[in-house]
């Protein structure tokens, strides 16, 4: 999708969000897509001919498997997630704010039916419809908005936004089963779109939990047997295994799911992933660039591609001044980092070489192409000599030794490749590159959140989204108390702050270019390598006829595990 189109989106989207008061919690509920119906009596004719008796339009019923072979499943768990596994969470819960196919927030989707903002911008008002039940007979109610985000502020959360929300929210309350006050310390005129929308979920408390069902079982008894609202319920699930969801009888605006079983399952290797979407073991898998090539002559299937991604390292802990027994952090000064992540990537041979393709080099992050403040900037030339002329000049002409923790990520498979790559660019610089392999489970459980780096490190690679606030994503990376912070620059503290606090559209932009700039200039953030198309492989004969990019994609369930029919293309790769 164009930028320019994204833009448009999103100026849509936020329309709705601020005349969003006059959709109270009175509205009128939305009809449920695909219900059963009833046909009239058919009227006598004027003859004695026999009236035929009347019969009944035929009730769907959901039918058949859809396999997904994933290279990745983030251990999920059920409910609680630190990163983004949407795919996941889609399927099994409705969202607070909901979404059309095509980006904008809607009232007619999600358990809210309008929300609105004071003068100040400080405090939002969310109203809630009353059709929305889980899955163990519970009926959903503001309440549960209110109790998903105090667990998401809570100390033993692990979720990504914990300490902005933190940083964030003065106050809650529920006064009524129709309504949720979230009272901020500083104003957000994005606020609920940010943080509770369909379209900003990475992380974010943006689902329907149920609060009492919480309360009661506790984080790890809701994993062990999760409850949602949506129209898929958690048949099983074996964290970094396999995942079977089944679906609900009809859900109250999705209806009938066509599909009656949805099954991931965790398949790390590619080529076990080739073979089991060619053999009808899998239906469709997370393919790499260099797999839906491989695939191009293959008549049974088909590929789907979509814009969006964006390749990311992380430089961490950029503000240790110095590590015991380590020495200085050559990730404090600012020479090193550019040397680095500048000029010591070349990222047309990445993008050559792994992404065959489907990407081109970029700089930009946290305002990406998805964000309305996304101006693009100009991507520094791979220059070898300049790079270690610049470490030099930093004072480590013999070099230092780096830490490189590396995971698989489904949105991303050749990612692991990848960095191999640039650990061999950087070896180049005269830095010796420790690669430290495993899941990204156990790196945010083990080494992020508690911060346990021992010497100068950096992780990836990432396969970010392309969120349409990047300022909240922003803070995230110099709140001192975040799992993901990195830098202790207040000057750009200030500038995302302000970001934030925007109160207009025209002002969000202006800032946010500057701010952006700023952090990328600094490497202070998560410096973007490539602009990437999400793939999918697909099996021809899985994949039921109605369903295509511009038609419901629901009709199987895709639409509530991350697929987005409007801006999914087939892709003939050549």
């Amino acid at each position: 999708m164009k930028a320019s189109r994204l833009y448009l989106l999103l100026l849509l989207a936020i329309a709705v969000s601020l005349v969003a008061a006059a959709c109270g919690s009175d509205e009128a509920e939305p009809a449920a897509a695909q219900q059963p119906t009833v046909a009239p009596q058919a009227a006598a004719g004027p003859t004695a001919t026999p009236v035929p008796p009347p019969t009944a339009t035929a009730i769907p019923r959901p039918q058949g498997t859809l396999t997904f072979a994933w290279s990745d499943l983030l251990n999920f768990q059920g409910v609680h997630y630190t990163s983004a596994p949407q795919v996941y969470m889609d399927a099994a819960y409705d969202t607070i704010i909901g979404s059309t196919r095509d980006g904008k927030d809607d009232t007619v989707s999600g358990l809210a039916t309008g929300w609105s903002m004071s003068p100040d911008g400080k405090v939002w008002t969310i109203k809630t419809r009353n059709s929305v039940v889980f899955h163990n007979g519970d009926k959903a109610s503001a309440a549960d908005v209110k109790a998903w985000l105090v667990y998401t502020m809570s100390e033993g959360s692990m979720m990504s936004t914990r300490a902005v929300l933190q940083n964030d929210i003065a106050s809650l309350d529920s006064p009524d089963s129709n309504t949720a006050v979230v009272t901020l310390k500083a104003r957000n005129i994005f606020w609920p779109q940010a943080f509770v929308g369909r379209h900003a979920c990475g992380g974010n408390p943006c689902y329907v939990v149920n609060g009492d069902y919480l309360a009661k079982n506790g984080i790890t008894g809701y994993n062990r047997n999760p409850v949602g609202s949506g129209p898929f319920k958690v048949k099983e699930i074996q964290p970094g295994n396999s995942m079977t969801y089944e679906a609900t009888d009809s859900h109250w605006f999705w209806g009938v799911p066509r599909t009656k079983t949805i099954v991931w399952n965790q398949v790390p290797e590619e080529n076990t992933q080739l073979a089991l979407l060619r053999n009808g073991g899998a239906d469709m898998i997370n393919i790499s660039r260099a797999g839906a090539v491989s695939l191009k002559n293959d008549r049974t299937v088909k590929i789907y591609t979509r814009p969006g991604g964006t390749t990311n390292i992380r430089v961490e802990q950029q503000y240790i001044r110095e590590y015991p027994g380590s020495g200085p952090n050559p990730l404090a000064d600012l020479r090193v980092r550019q040397a680095m992540m500048w000029y010591g990537i070349d990222r047309k041979a990445l993008a050559d070489t792994y992404m065959v393709g489907f990407a081109s080099p970029d700089v930009n992050w946290p305002a990406n192409m998805g964000d309305p403040s996304y101006e693009k900037l100009p991507v520094p030339p791979y220059d070898l000599n300049k790079a270690k002329q610049m470490i030099v000049d930093a004072g480590f002409a013999k070099g230092f030794e780096l830490d490189m923790y590396i995971w698989p990520r489904a949105e991303l498979p050749e990612g692991v490749e990848m960095m191999e790559g640039v650990a061999v660019m950087w070896e180049k610089l005269g830095i010796k590159v420790t690669r430290k392999p495993l899941a990204f489970a156990t790196y945010t459980s083990t080494i992020l959140a508690p911060k346990k780096f021992e010497r100068p490190s950096v992780s990836g690679m990432y396969g970010l989204t392309h969120y349409p606030f990047a300022a909240n994503q922003s803070v995230a990376g110099f709140n001192p108390a975040n799992q993901f912070v990195q830098s202790d620059d207040q000057v750009l503290k200030k500038l995302a702050d302000d970001w934030v606090a925007a109160a207009s559209l025209e002002e969000y932009i202006r800032i946010g270019r500057l701010a952006n700039k700023a952090i990328v200039d600094a490497v202070a953030h998560t410096p973007a390598l490539l602009t990437f198309d999400k793939l999918l492989g697909g099996r021809i004969a899985a994949v039921p006829g109605s369903w295509a990019p511009t038609q419901d994609a629901f009709s199987f369930g895709a639409e509530r595990i991350g697929l987005q029919p409007k801006t999914w293309t087939v892709d003939k790769v050549s």
